[in-house]
């Protein structure tokens, strides 16, 4: 039997198709059949009964985008015969690119912001434009895909065609949020459907009530929430983006004297020490120098100290990490890459010498995902309240930056805490993270 979903969702296709209706956004959560239905089936039903028209699908990737040409081809060459009395032309059904033996109609794929090749289009899909979290985040691929929307994808379009974005949402601002908010004149049809209803639901579920239940129960969609930040399970899941453009953790986060310690207990399995050094392309002039010590006890709880300035000087930079490392006895210590790297590690290896102390296990700590997603996973040791934060300035500042994040001026504190977790993790599980370069104290780099 049909989902009742699917059902809604294939009721507004067929309307679309009839032209009732000539916008369509569609909002629903991952892994819930909105994509086979409507860039698999519904373009091989579409045409099948108007074999003369011509339909556009374009997805994240080129690639991707043609995945669904192929299936949607496939199916036209398995039933498109028996069902709708048209064939595919065996010389010219490219999975981007295919037309149907002796009609006008067919199909073209692309990836969002690359080029539309060929004739317009009657029917036009876009699917999943957002690959991930990422892309979501970032307003200058934001803005690509509204340029390439508005100036290439939009612009194909016949004059009685109609048009269906289908996504999961990640963001207030991604594609579908700009069109409801800058092509109301179009008169979009609008659709969403969250995983758990809230109420004001077309399908007529009570709050709380599964959208899909034989494929995910109350209690799936529950695990899920409950692993995943609050602002991911409501953009993602429940289709009502906006929280980035407000503080990410609630406060009871952070609330509670037993949140933090005065002195290091005695029993640490091991003991980490980082630095953002905030030095780095981009940093403004008052960015935060911060240093994060971090050790974990015998039954998991992680107990911080951070030392944050904005007015020292590279030569007290060094000599207070030369003091932290001497005082604190670091299984490890990592400084975050960047164009200060030059300058700093010589005055390191200096000052460990001076000093007498044979450091080891130093490494420069190369950051290949965006700080916002590093600074995000962060929220599992939040949430269940494993974090210990000793009573210091630089502490309390480090734990307003966490308050405050990601809308704070500052958030070098967060950055050197997620480089510290990083790195207890791979202690702890003996597993070396490959973005670590060891540093020798001949100077520099290994």
């Amino acid at each position: 039997m049909t989902p009742k979903h699917l059902k809604l969702l294939d009721d507004h296709l067929v309307a679309l198709a009839n032209r009732d209706i000539k916008r369509l956004l569609v909002m629903m959560p991952p892994r819930h059949g909105k994509s086979v239905l409507i860039s698999q089936f519904f373009p091989a039903w579409y045409l099948g009964v108007n074999p003369d028209h011509r339909v556009i699908l374009a997805s994240y990737e080129a690639s991707f985008a043609a995945g669904w040409g192929r299936k949607t081809r496939d199916l036209l060459h398995e039933f498109g015969a028996d069902q709708f009395q048209v064939q595919v032309r065996t010389d010219s059904s490219a999975a981007h690119h295919w037309n149907l033996r002796g009609r006008f109609g067919g199909m073209t794929t692309a990836g969002v912001g690359g080029p539309i090749t060929g004739r317009g289009a009657d029917l036009l899909i876009v699917d999943d434009p957002v690959k991930n979290a990422e892309q979501a985040l970032s307003e200058t691929y934001r803005d690509k895909t509204w340029e390439w929307w508005t100036s290439t994808a939009f612009t194909r379009l016949e004059p009685d065609a109609v048009a269906v974005v289908v996504q999961t949402r990640w963001h207030d601002d991604d594609l579908v949020g700009r069109i409801e908010k800058r092509q109301a004149e179009e008169d979009w049809r609008v659709l969403r459907l969250p995983a758990l209803s809230d109420g004001a639901d077309e399908l007529g579920r009570t709050a709380g009530e599964a959208l899909w239940p034989e494929r995910f129960p109350t209690e799936r969609l529950a695990a899920i929430q409950r692993s995943l930040p609050l602002h991911w399970w409501e953009s993602i899941y429940q289709q009502r983006p906006g929280r980035h453009t407000r503080v990410l953790w609630p406060l009871e986060y952070f609330e509670g004297d037993d949140l933090w310690f005065d002195e290091w207990p005695s029993d640490l399995r091991l003991r980490v020490l980082t630095l953002d050094p905030s030095k780095g392309r981009g940093a403004s002039h008052s960015d935060y120098s911060a240093y994060v010590l971090l050790g974990v006890a015998e039954g998991g709880t992680v107990f911080v100290e951070a030392d944050l300035s904005n007015t020292r000087p590279p030569s007290q930079l060094v000599e207070d990490g030369v003091r932290h490392y001497a005082n604190f006895a670091p299984d490890a210590f990592r400084i975050e890459g960047n164009a200060w790297q030059d300058l700093l590690a010589p005055m390191f290896v200096a000052g460990f010498k001076q000093h007498g102390i044979l450091a080891g296990n130093i490494g420069q700590m190369e950051n290949r995902v965006s700080k916002r997603l590093r600074i995000e996973t962060l929220d599992g040791l939040l949430r269940d309240r494993q974090f210990r934060f000793r009573r210091t300035k630089g502490t309390e500042l480090l734990v307003d930056q966490l308050k405050n994040f990601p809308v704070a001026r500052h958030d070098d504190g967060p950055d050197a805490l997620e480089m510290a977790v990083r790195t207890a993790r791979e202690l702890w599980n003996h597993e070396p993270v490959e973005s670590v370069s060891p540093w020798n104290l001949r100077g520099g780099l290994v």
